[in-house]
């Protein structure tokens, strides 16, 4: 559906569950006050950045997602 996305920047999305699975050229993430999020992408083989703030349901101990050696920053 979005395989193309490179940049995901989601504010103040706070009915937001999950994201799609099907992200492959996805290299930005940023997601801020997305409350009931509880689930990221379980392959994100392009990621650079991943930024996650004031998203309380997501619990970072239960993410399963794997990442290439090319993430540079993770906030």
């Amino acid at each position: 559906m979005f395989i193309c996305l490179q940049r995901l920047e989601i504010i103040g999305c706070w009915e937001l569950i999950s994201l799609p699975d099907n992200l492959p050229k996805l290299e930005d993430l940023e997601l801020y006050e997305c409350d009931k999020l509880i689930s990221l992408p379980c392959n994100l083989p392009r990621i650079r950045e991943l930024r996650i703030e004031d998203c309380n349901g997501l619990l970072l101990y239960r993410m399963r997602f794997r990442v290439s050696r090319i993430l540079t920053n993770l906030r």
